[in-house]
């Protein structure tokens, strides 16, 4: 007895179905996968802060983290208690490290503080800036990409980016007034009565002078823990 073979026509209605089926999915998929990486985003945000509630209450204050008595400030800017480094108005993001930039040199040595205040990147021990008691604050963590540059030294303290490969943005109170003035450009900066504040610029990767979306929905990606 002869085996019935598929005719063309029904492998192409066959192939046809799959690719239907294929397109219906995609979206879900992709949906579930930004849900995830929010819940990330969110997640980390949270530790950070935590991190820094903890510099807080164990040391006081800010103080030694804003003007250590060696080495320099924690703050990039210390005019407006930003830790990162901005180029043209953007935090640093993995299109900028794949293109060379280094990463903010200020983030980079604060997620040291976090993480292993005790050693250096290859190792050595190492006194802490700020962090004296040599408390770990923040899991190490292997940042997955291999093309950052390694200029600070072991990527682990680079591990601490957001999903979409871009610095947490984190504000300081950097004059002890209990407030922090986010910067958005264009008379949109925002008060924020806090010590401090952490959030993601999110998928879209622009932070645009830093537009807090939670206040003023100029760049409504950007991930608080708020929203």
């Amino acid at each position: 007895m002869r085996q019935k073979k598929f005719t063309l026509t029904e492998l192409l209605v066959v192939i046809g179905i799959i690719m239907i089926l294929a397109m219906i999915a995609f979206p879900a998929i992709s949906s579930v996968r930004k849900k995830m990486q929010i819940t990330r985003a969110k997640s980390d945000i949270a530790s950070i802060t935590a991190a820094l509630q903890q510099v807080q209450s164990t040391y006081s204050n800010f103080r030694n983290l804003i003007s250590p008595s060696t080495g320099s400030s924690f703050l990039a800017n210390t005019s407006t208690g930003l830790v990162n480094t901005r180029h043209s108005g953007n935090i640093t993001t993995k299109a900028m490290r794949d293109n060379g930039t280094d990463p903010s040199d200020a983030y980079v040595r604060l997620m040291r503080e976090f993480i292993d205040p005790m050693h250096t990147a290859t190792g050595s021990s190492r006194t802490p800036q700020f962090n004296h008691r040599g408390i770990r604050m923040l899991d190490k963590r292997k940042h997955k990409d291999d093309t950052a540059p390694n200029s600070h030294g072991v990527t682990e303290y680079l591990g601490w980016l957001d999903p979409w490969g871009s610095e947490y943005v984190i504000y300081i109170d950097h004059d002890y007034n209990g407030e922090i003035e986010i910067q958005g450009g264009s008379g949109s900066n925002v008060t924020v009565t806090k010590p401090f504040y952490v959030y993601s610029i999110g998928p879209d990767m622009q932070d645009q002078n830093s537009r807090y979306s939670a206040v003023t929905a100029n760049n409504e990606d950007d991930i608080t823990l708020e929203n």
